[in-house]
C-alpha cells in the first residue's frame, strides 16, 4: 500500500474535471458544492430572461438583432474585469484602515445622482 499513487479513478477525475481537487480541510467538496449553487441556479435564471428577452426585443421591438447580442454578451465579456476589480476590493486597504470605502462612497454618489436626475422623469405631469 506504501508508495501507491491515487487511485485510476482519482486521475481521471482531475484529468476530465481539473479543479475537481479544489476541495480541502478548510473548505470540503459538499460546502463547495452548496457554494456553486447558488450561481447555478443565477445561470438558470438568466438563460431564461435573456431568452425571453431576446425574442420580445428582436421580434416584437424590432431591435436590431447585433444590438440585442451585443447587449446579451457584455456581462460575460466584463466578467473577467469583475473578477479583478473584486480582488483589488478585497486586498485595498484606504488611509484609516477601512477596506472597500472608496467603492462604497463611489455607488452612494452613483445612486443619488441617478435618483436626482429620474426625479423630473417621476414628477412630470403630477403638478411638483
Amino acid at each position: 500500500m506504501i508508495g501507491r499513487g491515487p487511485s485510476p479513478l482519482i486521475q481521471l477525475t482531475t484529468r476530465i474535471l481539473p479543479f475537481s481537487d479544489a476541495a480541502s480541510e478548510g473548505l470540503p467538496m459538499g460546502q463547495l458544492l452548496r457554494l456553486s449553487l447558488f450561481q447555478v441556479s443565477v445561470g438558470m435564471a438568466t438563460v431564461m430572461l435573456l431568452g425571453t428577452l431576446n425574442r420580445v426585443m428582436i421580434v416584437e421591438l424590432s431591435v436590431p438583432a447585433t444590438i440585442v447580442a451585443v447587449m446579451i454578451a457584455l456581462p460575460v465579456l466584463i466578467a473577467p474585469f469583475r473578477t479583478l476589480l473584486g480582488f483589488r476590493s478585497d486586498t485595498h486597504r484606504s488611509a484609516i484602515g477601512w477596506k472597500r470605502i472608496r467603492l462604497a462612497v463611489a455607488d452612494g454618489r452613483a445612486c443619488s445622482d441617478a435618483v436626482r436626475a429620474a426625479r423630473p422623469v417621476w414628477t412630470a405631469g403630477h403638478g411638483a
